[in-house]
C-alpha cells in the first residue's frame, strides 16, 4: 500500500529542517513527501478558520451535556407485603411511575423528551403474559388485506384431510 504525505510551509520558513524531516520519513515509510509553499496571509487565514471552528464545535457540545449532568428531583419507593410503588424524576424531564402487585405484574408509565425535542410518553403493562407497551408513537400492524381474510376464511370451512384424522 503506497502512502503519501503532503507538508504546507510558510514562506521564508526553514526549508533546509523540513526537506531533512521528509527525507528521512521517505526512507522510514516508502511515502512520497511533496511540499506546498503558503504565504503568511493563507496560515494567518487558516489559524482563524481553525480557531472560529473549535470556538461552533465547543458551543455546540456545551449544551448536549445537559442529560449527563441531570440530577433526580423525586425519587420514591414504597415497598408493602402484596406490592409497591415508585416514582421518578428528573431534571432532563425524565418521569417514571410504576406499582406492582404480589403476583408481579407491573402497570407504569414513563415519558422523556427525545433529542429532537418532541415528547415521547408510554404506558405498559408486564404481567404473566408479557410485556405490553402502549404509546402513540409505537408502530402498528397494517390493516389485514381482504383477500387474506378472504383465504382464512376458505381455510377454516374447508379443512384439509389430515387435520380430520
Amino acid at each position: 500500500m503506497e502512502m503519501n504525505m503532503l507538508c504546507f510551509w510558510k514562506k521564508n520558513s526553514d526549508y533546509k529542517s523540513a526537506t531533512k524531516f521528509s527525507k528521512q520519513y521517505q526512507k522510514q515509510t516508502g511515502a512520497l513527501v511533496q511540499f506546498i509553499s503558503l504565504p503568511k496571509q493563507t496560515t494567518a487565514n487558516m489559524f482563524k478558520y481553525v480557531l472560529l471552528f473549535a470556538c461552533i464545535a465547543y458551543a455546540a457540545a456545551s449544551g448536549a451535556d445537559d442529560d449527563a449532568h441531570a440530577e433526580v428531583t423525586l425519587q420514591k419507593l414504597e415497598v408493602f407485603t402484596d406490592g409497591f410503588n415508585s416514582a421518578l424524576e428528573t431534571t432532563n424531564h425524565i418521569h417514571v411511575l410504576q406499582a406492582g402487585d404480589a403476583a408481579g405484574n407491573i402497570k407504569g408509565d414513563y415519558s422523556y423528551v427525545s433529542p429532537e425535542g418532541e415528547n415521547i410518553a408510554v404506558s405498559y403493562v408486564a404481567d404473566e403474559s408479557g410485556y405490553h407497551p402502549q404509546s402513540e408513537l409505537l408502530p402498528t400492524a397494517p390493516p389485514t388485506p381482504a383477500a387474506i381474510l378472504k383465504a382464512l376464511e376458505y381455510i377454516a370451512a374447508h379443512p384439509s384431510k389430515e387435520s380430520k384424522n
